[in-house]
C-alpha cells in the first residue's frame, strides 16, 4: 500500500483505480493469494480441475478478492464444458464490482457473453477490446472463443489468428491450444497438428496435454496401429484421472470423425472408467 501511495504521486492512475489501497480491491490475505496464483497456473496450463479447487480455497478465505473469483468462473466453465457453469461468480465480480480498472470490467461483462453462448453479441464487443487493449492475452482468447463457437458463418478459420495471437502474448498460456488444434483438426491440417505437438514435446516431454494432442492429432490420421502407438505413449504420462479422461475423450472424438465407431466407443469407455462421473 505505501508503494502504491509512492507511485501514484509519479503516475496518473485510472479515476477507479487512484485513492484505493491494494487489499481493498484484491485481497490482504497471502494465503489467498497464494491459492488465486497456483489457480491462475493450473487453469493457463489447462489443469482445470486443479484450477477450481485452488481458486475455491482463494474465495472462500477473502469472499471479496475479485479477480479469484473472475478466474474461477472461467476455470469452472472449462472444467465442466457446460453452458452457464462458473457464471455465477463472474456476475458477483462485476455486481459487487470486484474489478480493479475499467478493463477488467470491460473483459469481464464480454466473457459472460460467451459462457452465455451469445456469440453474435460478444464478436463485436471482443474486437472493440482488442483495440482497446491489444496486450490482454485473455481479450484475445475471448474473440477467438466468440469466432470459434459462432452460429451461422463460420467463423472457425478466423478465431485460430486470434488463438495464436493470444498464445504468442504468454508462452505458458496454454488455454488457446484446446482450438488452435481442434481448427487444424478441422481443416484437415493433421501433418501441421502432429509437427505442432512433437515440437511441443520436444521441450516438454514429460507433458501430458501436449502428448493427448500428439495422440488426438495421429488418430486424426487414420492410420490405426500409429495412433495405437501414440495412445500407449500418452498414457504414459497421463498420470491423474483428469488427464486419462481427456485423452481418451480428444482420441474418441478423433475416431468418431472418421467413422470409427468401434474405436470411439473403446476410447470413451476408458473415458468413463478414469471418471465414472464425468
Amino acid at each position: 500500500d505505501r508503494l502504491t501511495e509512492e507511485l501514484q504521486q509519479e503516475f496518473p492512475l485510472p479515476v477507479d483505480v487512484a485513492g484505493r489501497s491494494i487489499k481493498e480491491k484484491t485481497s490482504s490475505s497471502t494465503l489467498a493469494w497464494k491459492h488465486y496464483l497456483g489457480g491462475v497456473d493450473h487453469l493457463n496450463a489447462n489443469q482445470f480441475a486443479e484450477a477450481v479447487e485452488e481458486l475455491t480455497d482463494a474465495v472462500h478465505i477473502d469472499p471479496k478478492f475479485g479477480g479469484a473469483h473472475y478466474q474461477l468462473g472461467l476455470a469452472t466453465w472449462w472444467l465442466y464444458s457446460d453452458i452457464g457453469a462458473g457464471r455465477e461468480h463472474i456476475v458477483h465480480f462485476l455486481d459487487e464490482k470486484l474489478y480493479t480498472t475499467e478493463q477488467e470490467k470491460e473483459k469481464a461483462a464480454a466473457m459472460l457473453l460467451v459462457i452465455d453462448a451469445r456469440f453474435a453479441e460478444a464478436l463485436p464487443v471482443f474486437e472493440k477490446l482488442t483495440h482497446a487493449y491489444p496486450d490482454d492475452k485473455y481479450i484475445w482468447y475471448g474473440l477467438g472463443e466468440a469466432q470459434f463457437h459462432f452460429m451461422g458463418e463460420s467463423k472457425m478459420h478466423e478465431s485460430l489468428a486470434s488463438f495464436e495471437r493470444a498464445a504468442a502474448l504468454d508462452p505458458d498460456f496454454l488455454l488457446p491450444y484446446w482450438h488452435i488444434f481442434s481448427v487444424l483438426w478441422n481443416e484437415e491440417r493433421i501433418d501441421e497438428a502432429i509437427a505442432r505437438a512433437d515440437s511441443q514435446l520436444a521441450r516438454h516431454p514429460d507433458s501430458p496435454l501436449w502428448h493427448r494432442f500428439r495422440a488426438a492429432s495421429v488418430a486424426q490420421t487414420g492410420d490405426v496401429p500409429r495412433a495405437r502407438a501414440a495412445l500407449a505413449e500418452a498414457e504414459k504420462y497421463s498420470t491423474s484421472a483428469e488427464d486419462r479422461r481427456d485423452l481418451y475423450k480428444l482420441v474418441a472424438n478423433a475416431w468418431g470423425s472418421l467413422g470409427y465407431a468401434n474405436l470411439g466407443e473403446e476410447a470413451l469407455e476408458k473415458a468413463l472408467e478414469a471418471d465414472p462421473g464425468h
